[in-house]
């Protein structure tokens, strides 16, 4: 059976390499490969870029969480986003990991159950070490899934 971690990632939704240097910018292409896996809405992106506005998600550890409205998702997926070089974010924080969160709440699975995994792989230095040097997005689901999966199945 597919865990829950392999249903949110997919490797079509990651960009390893990507030399975008403006936040807009980078919010906009990871919606754009939700949108092409038909995760989200075309204007899944605005909403995303309107709450960064509102409250930047730079979260320490060089990692950023954007996400946009609820009702703009059709099924939940996360883009990772690796950036060639950090950009910062804000005035006080710079960011080389950008997961871009479209995640919908009255799926049936367990979200404090999934919150609790992710937010255990941020934490997680050495995990976040592997993604920052992995060298395919095959490498790159592997430590994300095999991160959450040894921290019990979902």
């Amino acid at each position: 059976s597919v865990s829950l971690f392999e249903q949110v990632f997919d490797p079509r939704a990651f960009d390893l390499e990507c030399s975008l240097r403006k936040r807009t910018d980078i919010i906009r292409h990871g919606c754009e490969m939700l949108q092409k896996l038909g995760k989200v809405d075309a204007d899944f992106a605005e909403s995303a870029l309107e709450r960064e506005v509102f409250s930047p998600t730079a979260i320490g550890k060089s990692v950023a969480l954007p996400h946009g409205k609820q009702e703009q998702i059709r099924e939940s997926g996360i883009a990772v986003i690796r950036l060639k070089k950090p950009i910062e974010w804000t005035d006080e924080e710079r960011v080389d990991l950008v997961f871009i969160l479209a995640l919908k709440f009255e799926e049936k699975w367990n979200f404090s159950a999934f919150f609790s995994k992710f937010y255990s792989l941020i934490e997680d230095s050495k995990a976040l070490e592997k993604l920052r040097s992995c060298k395919t997005e095959e490498e790159a689901l592997t430590v994300l899934v095999a991160h959450c999966i040894k921290n019990n199945e979902l």
